[in-house]
């Protein structure tokens, strides 16, 4: 098993290389520039029932969704909590994590500057609010039961700046539980007049828009869905132009198909909350920390 993985590991490493452009010649004025190879990426995975965490259509899994979406914080490889959509993570130290006297606790989160929506419209703290919203509704299921009944209500501060009030102390309060984004600008008019069809919203399938790296340009169903590079992703421009998730169920056929092509590696999903695995190394560029499991 520890070899399989290890092998599975250099065809990552194999894939981010073959991903990168090879060196070329300075042109010559009778020789011109040839264009560069699109940077493609080509991921073995059972299809997502889902795309993201909400209560009620749960399905989404790790590297799955960290390719078309992003969280407030994730875990990275040693275990650490780091920021990725806020600012930084919530501290004691700098009293954005903080126990009351009456022992109650307040948490403040500050978003990165110019997050946007795949769609263009810009994320603020509004969509948190939504999702906070919609996450403590009690007419709809959720799997982040235990930290919802100790987060009382939250505040908009102003675009960026959010602050969530607990009852008590809740000690993995870092990993924002509760605060999935959501689009409010799709969703909420939906939540609104049709709350029982909510879950059935083509935006947690083939419609899905976040704020990941990558964004869907096709999903065939049984077959795969197709990434395309967003330009706009606010950490930066995405190391590749395309992600194409084949899916395919039978584990023997997943080893075939990676044997037979070194430019595939296998997403296996991570834990509930931001860990990185699967593909995610490679995704986002950073193959030492691609966390692939065994098949």
């Amino acid at each position: 098993m520890k070899r399989l993985t290890t092998v599975i590991s250099l065809w990552v490493l194999a894939t981010v290389l073959a991903c990168s452009s090879p060196p070329s010649r300075a042109p010559t004025a009778a020789q011109p520039a040839a264009p560069a190879a699109p940077k493609v990426l080509n991921v073995v995975a059972t299809e997502p029932l889902v795309i993201g965490n909400f209560p009620g259509v749960r399905g989404g899994t790790g590297a799955r969704d960290a390719i078309p979406s992003d969280l407030l914080t994730v875990v990275d490889p040693r275990g650490d909590v780091i920021p990725r959509m806020a600012e930084e993570t919530i501290s004691v130290e700098k009293g954005t994590w903080r126990v009351n006297p009456d022992g109650t606790m307040d948490t403040t989160w500050t978003l990165r500057p110019n997050i946007k929506w795949h769609d263009g419209q810009p994320y603020t703290t509004d969509d948190l609010m939504f999702a906070f919203t919609a996450y403590k509704d009690p007419a709809l299921p959720s799997f982040y039961g235990a930290a919802l009944e100790l987060m009382t209500s939250a505040d908009v501060i102003d675009s960026r700046t959010f602050v969530v009030h607990w009852s008590k102390p809740y000690f993995q309060a870092n990993l924002a539980p509760g605060l999935d984004p959501m689009a409010r600008h799709i969703l909420e008019p939906v939540y609104l007049s049709d709350k029982q069809s909510f879950d059935s919203h083509p935006y947690f399938r083939q419609e899905y828009v976040g704020t990941g790296p990558y964004r869907i340009k096709d999903w065939e169903a049984g077959s795969h869905i197709t990434y395309e590079r967003f330009d706009e992703y606010y950490l930066g421009r995405p190391p590749l132009d395309l992600v194409t998730m084949h899916f395919i169920k039978d584990k023997n056929t997943v080893l075939a198909n990676l044997l037979a092509d070194p430019r595939r590696c296998l997403s296996q999903g991570r834990p509930r909350r931001g860990r990185r695995a699967g593909c995610q190394g490679a995704v986002r560029g950073d193959p030492q920390h691609s966390g692939l499991h065994p098949v």
